[in-house]
């Protein structure tokens, strides 16, 4: 017998999940470019001219721009989850 699914499936779960992996994989890579942890602290370094402005401050607009992908990507897998609860 097979039933019909119209919510989130573990499918659409799975592919967000490799999303966050990526987005989480390309944040690595540039903090680690800098030897630091945090887009915060990468912003820091550069506040306080540690790190030269160029490129390191293009950089952190990336960083930052993945951080908030990746929230978004974050939350979108709780609502596949919650949506995949059983009632």
């Amino acid at each position: 017998m097979q039933t019909e699914s119209t919510g989130p499936n573990a499918t659409q779960l799975l592919e967000v999940t490799i999303e966050i992996l990526g987005i989480r994989k390309d944040l690595t890579e540039i903090l680690g470019l800098y030897g630091v942890q945090s887009v915060s602290e990468l912003k820091e370094k550069i506040d306080l001219q540690q790190l030269k402005e160029h490129p390191a401050y293009e950089d952190f607009l990336s960083a930052k721009q993945l951080e908030m992908d990746l929230r978004e990507t974050i939350e979108n897998a709780r609502g596949i989850l919650a949506a995949m609860e059983p009632s």
